[in-house]
């Protein structure tokens, strides 16, 4: 079984290979395809490849940092979640917060809408 610390290396390494816009040279291919032999225990190695190769360094590292960001880590702001004094939890919509026109206009110009 993986450590966290090897996912985090696998999740970036592929990250960082899918922004590839050209293909990998034969010869990283043949690295990577010997890592993959037995991937769980040479994980690292695909670490310092990465690194050593300048098309995946930054992409790798950028994946990296934001996968151990602790936003990251807690999805703090990736979800909506209603208060928790939220009136009704089945009701998904959200409140319409917008202002009601017609009654700032009557009060910005002293109309009297009562009927």
């Amino acid at each position: 079984m993986m450590k966290d610390a090897d996912v985090l290396i696998l999740k970036a390494f592929l990250a960082a290979l899918c922004q590839q816009r050209s293909p990998l040279s034969d010869t990283i291919k043949e690295k990577l395809a010997d890592i993959a032999q037995s991937l769980e225990t040479r994980i690292g190695e695909l670490h310092d490849l990465a690194i050593s190769i300048p098309a995946l360094k930054i992409p790798y590292e950028s994946a990296r940092l934001l996968l151990t960001d602790t936003a990251a880590k807690e999805k703090i702001g990736l979800k909506f979640l209603p208060a928790d004094n939220a009136e009704d939890d089945n009701n998904r919509e959200t409140p319409n917060l917008t202002r009601d026109t017609a009654l700032y206009s009557a009060m910005r110009y002293n109309i009297n809408l009562a009927v």
